[in-house]
Parts: C-alpha cells; sequence; structure tokens
C-alpha cells in the first residue's frame, strides 16, 4: 500500500495517507548503499547500479517481468493510452490497465511490486519526484524479522539491474526505478515476507510502500489491498465477497496446470493483533473468484484460519 502525504488516497484505494516526521535526510541512493550511486552528466539525471539490464522491451524503465505480472503491455510504453506512462502510473497509485484511472495529486509517491524471475523475487520500487530532484531524500527499506520491524541492509537486497530513471508526462518530474531482489528461497523458507520502503526529506517523511509476499501451494503471490488492482480496475465489490485483499501470482518457473486461470484468491481478514507497523491477520474467508487476469491457487480456500503478518505503511511512518 503506497503512502503519499496530502491526506488523500491515490489509486481508488489501495494507497493512504502518511503524516511526517522528523528524520536525517540524506541522498535517496545513498541510504540505500554504495552500490546504487548518483551521477548528473548534465543533462537528464541518471542513475547506475550493479549487474546486468533487465529486459525492458518498451523502454518505460519496468522489465517485461514485472509488466507480465501486471498485466500491462511490454510491447507499449502506455499500455491503456492515457498519456501517462506504465512507470509513472505505477508510482503515483493509478491503474496502467485503465484509461480512466489517471495520476492525481502531483506529489512524491511511491510504489512495490514483486515479480519472481528464476530464483530471485525482484522487489521493484518505483519513485515518483516531481522535481525530478534525488539529492537530499533518504530512501531506507525495512522487513519483519524475528516479530518485529527491522532495518535491511543494502547487501541482502543486491544483484538486481541498474536503477533507472525515466521521464514523466510533466517534464519536470521523473520516475525512479529500483530493484531490489532476495532469493526465491529466502521467501518460500519463511512462508511468505514483507519488504517495505519509506522516502523522507528534512522534513519529515514523503511516501512509503510495503510489498506483502504469501506462499501458497509453493507459489509467490503479492498481496493486494483492496479496492484498487492494476490487474483489473474495477471496483473489488464486483467480485462479491466481503475482501480484504487478493493474491497476485508473480510469476513462477514451474507452472501448475491445477491453477485455475481467469481467477485470482480473494481474502477476507481480521485483524488480531498490532504490533506498531507489524499487523497480525487472520483470514476468514478465502475463495478463487473470476474475472481477473491473474490465476488462483486450488489451496486458496485452504488458507482460512491462518494467519498472515504485514507491514503497514501508514504506521510505520506515523500515519
Amino acid at each position: 500500500m503506497r503512502l503519499s502525504r496530502n491526506g488523500n488516497s491515490a489509486g481508488g484505494g489501495r494507497r493512504a495517507v502518511a503524516r511526517s516526521a522528523g528524520v536525517l535526510a540524506t541522498v535517496v541512493v545513498g541510504a540505500v548503499g554504495a552500490w546504487w550511486t548518483w551521477s548528473d552528466d548534465g543533462a537528464a539525471p541518471k542513475l547506475h547500479a550493479e549487474g546486468g539490464l533487465t529486459d525492458d522491451s518498451d523502454g518505460d524503465g519496468l522489465s517485461d517481468g514485472l509488466e507480465l505480472a501486471l498485466g500491462t503491455r511490454a510491447d507499449r510504453a502506455d499500455s491503456d493510452l492515457d498519456g501517462f506512462a506504465d512507470a509513472e502510473e505505477l508510482a503515483r497509485g493509478s491503474s496502467p490497465n485503465a484509461a480512466t484511472s489517471i495520476p492525481g495529486a502531483d506529489e512524491t509517491a511511491l510504489s512495490m511490486d514483486a515479480y519472481r524471475e528464476r530464483d530471485k523475487v525482484h522487489l521493484v520500487t518505483a519513485i515518483y519526484l516531481p522535481d525530478g530532484n534525488p539529492h537530499g531524500k533518504a530512501l531506507n527499506f525495512v522487513t519483519i524479522k524475528s516479530g518485529a520491524i527491522a532495518p535491511v541492509p543494502s547487501s541482502v537486497l543486491r544483484g538486481g539491474g541498474p536503477i533507472r530513471s525515466v521521464a514523466t508526462r510533466d517534464s519536470g518530474g521523473r520516475v525512479f526505478i529500483l530493484d531490489p531482489i532476495v532469493p526465491v528461497r529466502s521467501v518460500t523458507a519463511r512462508g511468505g515476507m514483507a519488504l517495505a520502503a519509506t522516502i523522507a526529506d528534512t522534513n519529515g517523511y514523503l511516501a512509503a510502500d510495503a510489498a506483502n509476499l504469501s506462499v501458497v501451494d509453493g507459489e509467490i503471490f503479492q498481496q493486494i489491498i483492496l479496492g484498487y488492482s492494476s490487474l483489473q480496475p474495477e471496483p473489488v465489490a464486483s467480485v462479491g465477497l466481503g475482501i480484504g485483499g487478493v493474491y497476485r501470482p508473480i510469476g513462477t518457473g514451474n507452472p501448475n496446470s491445477a491453477y485455475v486461470l481467469g481467477q485470482i484468491c480473494a481474502q477476507s481478514t481480521i485483524v488480531i493483533g498490532v504490533v506498531g507497523a507489524l499487523v497480525t491477520q487472520e483470514v476468514v474467508q478465502a475463495d478463487c473468484v473470476p474475472g481477473w487476469d491473474a490465476h488462483c491457487s486450488p489451496g486458496c480456500s485452504a488458507t482460512v484460519g491462518s494467519t498472515i503478518k504485514t507491514i503497514d505503511p501508514a504506521a510505520l511512518i506515523g500515519g
């Protein structure tokens, strides 16, 4: 759930608000680690990182693997032809699959979305800066460790593609796309994981988001808080359940014929514990529901009674 500071939800409900708090700001990439470095050649700013380029057929800054997971077009930078490139819509919380969904307030924004590529999970972090300038901004990642929120060392997230800087519809803005990764085995061994990112300046927190991952039948899914999903721009109520979220498949190296195509695992949950930004929920209803460009695990309904731990970005940064 990506958060912005102005108090208005973006993207039709998936996003919420965050309040400011005092921090010590640094250069955006410096807070993440020396392996991401900043340079400015006097033209459009660019960011560089270790690792090879990930395929990006349409040059919109999003890898083809992520576009496949999102259901966007890898051959067209603006999938829904609404004038906003997919990367900008992703960062700013609108749907790149619906021309009727466009970015709202022109403010700093951040979004996290996951996809799997062989033995790696990419936790793509897209940051929108209205002035296009990352200097003086601090970006940090946290996860859940031993039942508490803990910072993530930059070395843990190494190995993804280089950071990309993408122009936006407003010539003054830029979207910066980072590609932190974790091994698939680390996610599956724990039965899931959560990674959250915050960005701040000297005046306080600007935006945050979290990628909450779960494992069902051995496959990794990203929990999407409703009612907005880049997979289906229609109101969530149309699926007919009192839903707390859906599990979007992030890709698998071993397609399973038992998966139900054209459906998604939808869940109703109740909160049974909150400790700071750590939220524990119990699944009280779960089923595969139709009408989605996704697939559903036959083990979806068996998740009833299970508990999931997620990071609430709003609470993480004082919202």
